[in-house]
């Protein structure tokens, strides 16, 4: 349960069309703000959507939701709409310092990055994204290069997680976990898994 005090935020992957964002084309790893005066915003969204409502209202917060398709020829009617990243903030207490998507990492899908923090300062950064699938050697080369753009994209001083799709089939039994990552399990594995 969310108290009147508490700061929210929420990110997806496979996040699905905006449904601030009216139908019709959009651009490939472009950022659509959920802002009521952009060109794409469709202004009845806060009528249609308990989304898009609920983030309008936003009980005396401050107010950020983000939208980021990462296909070409992106069709709301169609499936590959699902192919996006998306992230909504009612903030109290913190400031949302950048929303930015950067593509030095990964050459297909952007790593978008969040900052919260009190006034200027950034405490905590939030990093969504996904690594290449059904390519694992493509998806090792993204994560080795996302875990080298971390001193750069956190602070020292501030905390990190990274939430997303990393693209590792945990059923794997000759599963190594990539380099400088861990695999922990919090669930007990299937009958017969070894790893």
């Amino acid at each position: 349960m969310v108290g009147n005090n508490d700061d929210v935020a929420a990110v997806v992957m496979e996040a699905g069309w905006a449904p601030w964002v009216l139908g019709g084309d959009v651009h490939m790893n472009a950022t659509y703000s959920f802002d009521s005066k952009a060109s794409w915003f469709w202004q009845n969204a806060p009528n249609m959507s308990p989304f898009c409502a609920g983030t309008a209202a936003g009980r005396r917060r401050k107010k950020y939701a983000v939208w980021v398709p990462w296909v070409k020829n992106l069709d709301a009617l169609k499936p590959n709409s699902r192919c996006s990243l998306g992230g909504a903030m009612l903030l109290r207490n913190f400031n949302m310092q950048r929303i930015a998507s950067f593509d030095e990492v990964f050459s297909f899908r952007p790593v978008i990055r969040f900052g919260f923090g009190p006034g200027r300062d950034i405490n905590f950064v939030v990093l969504l994204v996904h690594l290449i699938g059904g390519y694992r050697a493509g998806a090792q080369a993204e994560l080795d290069a996302l875990t080298a753009s971390m001193s750069k994209n956190i602070p020292e001083t501030a905390s990190g997680i990274i939430v997303g799709d990393m693209n590792i089939n945990l059923l794997n039994t000759n599963l190594l976990a990539p380099n400088n990552w861990r695999i922990l399990r919090i669930t007990p594995r299937p009958p017969g898994n070894k790893v």
